[in-house]
């Protein structure tokens, strides 16, 4: 386990050429994890998030929950947007598209953190045994990949994506 600090923190500053990560732990205490950069991955950090906060099919619940103490969290999370999208843009999910960065610090710390866990594990299908048996691993995804075309978004999908 380490403790994670924004990596633009490594940039100089001033006449010294010290940076406020070289401060950070110059006088970062012992007793404590070690301070490290954070993956400043933003998308991988995002989908990490979101994927945590979807509820579990079997549990029912998330793997992670937002208290309405963190207030400054909750803001944050109302107020995150993306750049508006140009006519002939609409529709099309750019591969490149990155948050509007204004306002964020609690949402990137939250991101430093999540971004470090495992993946959520996947529900196997109890019927997927069964499949495998009849077709290869490729025919089973390109069967659930048409099935999830056609079928409707879920409910339990609150932001739409798939993740």
């Amino acid at each position: 386990m380490s403790a994670k600090i924004d990596p633009s923190t490594k940039a100089r500053r001033g006449g010294t050429g010290a940076s406020d990560f070289d401060e950070y732990h110059r006088v970062w205490p012992e007793h404590l994890p070690p301070l490290g950069l954070a993956k400043n991955d933003v998308q991988l950090g995002i989908d990490r998030v979101k994927s945590y906060l979807k509820v579990h099919p079997k549990t029912n619940k998330p793997m992670l929950y937002i208290f309405d103490k963190c207030t400054n969290l909750l803001e944050e999370v109302t107020t995150y947007r993306y750049p508006d999208l140009k006519p002939q843009q609409q529709g099309i999910k750019s591969e490149d598209e990155k948050p509007i960065k204004v306002d964020d610090h609690a949402l990137d710390a939250l991101r430093y953190m999540i971004v470090d866990l495992p993946a959520p594990y996947k529900v196997e299908d109890d019927s997927y045994s069964e499949r495998l048996k009849k077709y290869t691993n490729i025919e089973i995804r390109m069967q659930d990949e048409i099935a999830a075309l056609k079928a409707p978004k879920e409910p339990k999908d609150p932001f739409g994506d798939g993740i």
